[in-house]
């Protein structure tokens, strides 16, 4: 179902500018710290590793690095070096989840983004809408390192995407093609007590098709849907709670007509 994260890089290769990949090196140090790389973020190191170019990526407070040599490595290093301080066994083992990326920035609770390789820190409602549309990608989310402690009260995961490759297309769509068609406004669609997130989405992009708008070749995810026209773009995402709608328009006439007509399922 989901494009590949080459696909990703190459559809947004102009704006993106110079990215860089990962070195052998780099990519060797980072085997030899946690064991084999799940292949999606493999593919990422391959492309971009060493550098995004142009492409901002965000948390859920705070910028985030996806530079392994800059960004990911050093921390690795030092809670590997933490572990072997205490005596701990060093050997890579195979884990739930997988650090891909750092935070930078000032909020003082945003822990580390992973791939979510089981999908035991997404919340249930994702999780559901995940599984009912046969979706085994390993999604992305950070977790709030402010949150509670302990196992009865985890601390809050929040998807920052359904897969690597959702992710950083949202991140390319709403930086290169969204904004690009103006002043990004949002509206909040919450779905009827019995329907499912899925049957939201897809009636919420019936609304942008009569509307004149295009789904993206590259938008085949379950949780967000990228639409465009020559004047316009839209964004559909699915939060757990309701549906985020963030569009934009070249004048303000037809953001007006677009906020009522985008927010109105069919």
């Amino acid at each position: 179902m989901h494009p590949r994260v080459s696909e990703v890089l190459a559809g947004f290769a102009a704006p993106l500018g110079l990215i860089a990949e990962a070195s052998a090196g780099d990519l060797a140090r980072l085997e030899a710290l946690v064991g084999p790389i799940p292949e999606p973020w493999a593919e990422f190191l391959r492309g971009a590793g060493a550098s995004t170019g142009n492409l901002r990526l965000r948390g859920q407070h705070t910028d985030l690095g996806l530079s392994l040599a800059e960004d990911v490595l050093p921390v690795l290093e030092k809670k590997r070096k933490k572990e072997a301080a205490k005596g701990l066994k060093l050997a890579p083992v195979a884990a739930s989840r997988f650090m891909i990326a750092m935070p930078r920035g000032t909020c003082q609770d945003c822990g580390p983004v992973w791939l979510e390789l089981e999908g035991g820190l997404l919340p249930a409602a994702i999780r559901k809408g995940l599984e009912e549309a046969g979706s085994h990608e390993a999604a992305v989310v950070q977790v709030d390192e402010g949150g509670p402690r302990g196992k009865r009260s985890p601390a809050p995961a929040f998807v920052l995407g359904e897969s690597l490759a959702a992710w950083l297309f949202d991140a390319a769509f709403r930086q290169f093609r969204l904004a690009a068609a103006g002043p990004p406004q949002r509206r909040s669609v919450r779905p009827e007590h019995a329907a499912a997130p899925r049957s939201l989405l897809e009636s919420l992009g019936r609304a942008a098709i009569a509307e004149g708008f295009r789904r993206h070749e590259l938008s085949r995810f379950v949780l967000t849907s990228h639409f465009t026209r020559n004047d316009a773009a839209a964004v559909f995402a699915w939060n757990g709670n309701a549906v985020e709608v963030v569009f934009a328009a070249r004048t303000p006439a037809l953001a007006s007509r677009l906020g009522v007509a985008l927010a109105r399922p069919h």
